[in-house]
């Protein structure tokens, strides 16, 4: 009865090994894999993604016809939340699954497991603490979470989606886009150093977790993005799993040692300058655009010349425009720094072209259905009106308009109510 009890419990064990150093191997191998096979945008460190991408989108349509049977449109790109994208995982977690089988079965005794573990929890440490110094940055020198644009400020809070909602909120304060930022540079920067990767990864998850439960509840176009970096910070706390139970779970005041102490001993010189040369190199590529640019707070960054919010207060000429309609429906022009210019409607609703901002400076040029049309504008500074005019088949169109001075709006008034007393 003893040795069968025995044997049992060593099969028992044989497969719980079998099963752990597989999973190991699997998720080694998907980081690895979603690492050089997403693109990633960079501004100097090259992307392996970028190199790979066409061949991966030309496997989602063919699966996705002959495996799936999707045959209505879809975005085969491997970019946020696409199906592509989603596609790209379930061909990696198949790819992953093969190779660490592969691996196991034939290789299984070329890394030990611990060394696996370690070189895994390395790799999963210093890839989170790149993204989010990228991230943490953005927040602080307000690129992610910008000022809303002079369109977003005038759409009803009704006809705005939950992501736009969210965006607008968060970039309409400075201060607590900044401390949403920092949130995300501590533990980067505790992770660079083993004898505080423990902490800093109790801060990361607990940041990626808050990050991936807004994205799904408010529809942000991360998830997937979300859910990687939060399986990261899973896995780079792995080897203390032990001591997190000891701690949190028994209470027991004898902390055990993680389970690759063993590896993490003191470093030689080599070892210590590629440790400072990738450190160099993730703080480098955060930095980059910000340095480049000279902009380190994008609220105060130049806008595109025009750029702002034009209420229409008169109309000459034809009253039908054959490209924008009925001259009297338009009741605001929103020119957005990001290329297009907007028109809204006495409805509410609105139009957005594509623009182009001429090296003539009174002078844009929008795309529509119908092709280009050219506007000629110009303004008193002083009386903050402009006047919109453009011709169409030989014909005039005029719309006088009236600048809104956007930081007069109650949201970008940068105001602090210590009490009640101080509303109005």
């Amino acid at each position: 009865m003893f040795s069968e009890r025995t044997c049992a419990f060593s099969k028992n064990k044989s497969l719980m090994t079998f099963l752990s150093s597989g999973l190991l191997r699997l998720f080694a191998v998907f980081i690895l894999l979603f690492t050089l096979t997403v693109p990633f945008p960079t501004y100097v460190l090259p992307s392996a993604g970028a190199v790979f991408e066409p061949v991966f989108i030309a496997l989602n349509q063919w699966s996705a016809l002959h495996l799936w049977g999707i045959t209505g449109k879809f975005t085969p790109d491997l970019v946020s939340d696409s199906t592509g994208l989603y596609l790209h995982l379930v061909h990696l977690g198949a790819i992953s699954l093969l190779l660490s089988l592969v691996w196991l079965r034939y290789f299984k005794n070329a890394v030990s497991d611990m060394r696996i573990l370690y070189l895994l929890q390395l790799f999963s440490a210093y890839l989170l603490a790149f993204f989010l110094f990228k991230y943490g940055f953005e927040k602080v020198f307000k690129h992610q979470f910008y000022l809303p644009e002079p369109n977003t400020l005038f759409t009803p809070v009704g006809y705005l989606s939950q992501d736009i909602l969210f965006w607008t909120t968060i970039g309409s304060s400075y201060s607590y886009s900044v401390f949403l930022g920092a949130l995300e540079l501590i533990p980067a920067l505790l992770l660079l150093s083993r004898r505080t990767r423990l902490f800093g990864a109790l801060l990361a998850f607990g940041v990626l977790a808050h990050v991936l439960v807004i994205n799904l509840s408010f529809d942000i176009s991360v998830k997937v993005l979300s859910a990687y970096l939060l399986l990261l910070s899973v896995l780079v706390l792995i080897p203390y799993r032990r001591q997190l139970i000891a701690f949190f779970w028994l209470r027991n005041t004898q902390i055990p040692p993680h389970s690759i102490a063993s590896f993490e001993q003191p470093k030689t010189t080599v070892q210590r300058l590629l440790k400072a040369t990738v450190a160099g190199l993730i703080l480098f590529e955060s930095l980059f655009l910000y340095f480049n640019t000279g902009n380190f707070n994008d609220d105060l960054a130049v806008r595109p010349r025009f750029h702002g919010a034009y209420v229409v207060t008169a109309t000459t000429g034809n009253a039908v425009s054959p490209s924008l309609g009925s001259l009297a429906d338009i009741q605001r022009i929103f020119i957005h720094r990001r290329g297009y210019v907007i028109i809204q409607h006495r409805d509410g609703s609105m139009q957005d072209y594509k623009a182009f901002f001429s090296g003539i400076r009174s002078r844009i040029s929008i795309w529509h259905r119908g092709g280009k049309l050219d506007l000629a504008i110009a303004c008193d500074t002083a009386q903050q009106k402009c006047r919109f005019s453009w011709e169409e088949n030989r014909q005039a169109y005029v719309l006088e308009v009236r600048k809104t001075d956007l930081q007069q709006l109650p949201l970008l008034q940068p105001a602090f109510h210590l009490t009640i007393d101080d509303y109005h």
